[in-house]
């Protein structure tokens, strides 16, 4: 799936530095998402980002169907991977030069012809399923350790976590996961991580915070 208007190629070759942009999913109901998104990435991203979205209201939805029916947990969290890819599919068709991929290796190509890629998590954790570095089947695992598993893999410079808070006054991750900021399995999946930032995307807050 391609978002928006048809991109030029662009030159790589000097500019080595990539990034995994983790939007929060409770910012999908700003009205003027695509084009703040699109206007932030293009002047404070590399060209080289990567893009996961969170769950929001539509993993919510998962979250009650799991409390009603005790659907368990690896069913609940496969179920609220699916959330995130329908988040996925739906951050693609607001934003303009975007497209949807499934494998780390997806996002070069995309890169080169001039598009962010837009990570399917459904897609991504089935096939990084069984790896000793996978990610454990519990609402322990939020998108955001799916955003620090992309940013290993494709040897991201920096994981930039945009929310709809303030950003902590706590230097450590596990200080942000103990106040809910991030989800608990966080601070293991970012051990090998050297940069991560998070910014008040919706009230524009540039201040960042860097475990």
């Amino acid at each position: 799936m391609h978002g928006g208007q048809e991109s030029n190629p662009i030159n790589l070759a000097d500019d080595p530095e990539r990034w995994v942009v983790k939007l929060g999913g409770s910012l999908l109901d700003l009205d003027d998402l695509g084009k703040r998104l699109r206007k932030w990435l293009d002047r404070t991203a590399p060209p080289r980002t990567a893009l996961v979205v969170g769950g929001g209201a539509t993993a919510d939805i998962v979250r009650d169907f799991d409390l009603r029916f005790r659907l368990g947990e690896a069913a609940a969290h496969w179920l609220a991977l699916r959330a995130l890819s329908f988040n996925s599919h739906l951050l693609c068709s607001l934003l303009v030069r975007s497209e949807v991929v499934t494998t780390p290796t997806a996002c070069e190509s995309c890169w080169n012809s001039g598009r962010t890629p837009i990570l399917d998590p459904f897609a991504f954790l089935t096939a990084d399923e069984g790896h000793p570095d996978g990610l454990p089947h519990n609402w322990d695992v939020t998108s955001d350790s799916v955003a620090a598993r992309l940013a290993e893999l494709i040897g991201a410079n920096t994981l930039v976590l945009l929310k709809s808070c303030p950003p902590p006054s706590a230097s450590q991750a596990t200080d942000w996961a103990a106040r809910g900021l991030v989800d608990p399995w966080f601070p293991q999946a970012i051990r090998r991580l050297s940069s991560v930032r998070v910014i008040d995307f919706r009230n524009g807050l540039e201040s960042l915070s860097e475990a």
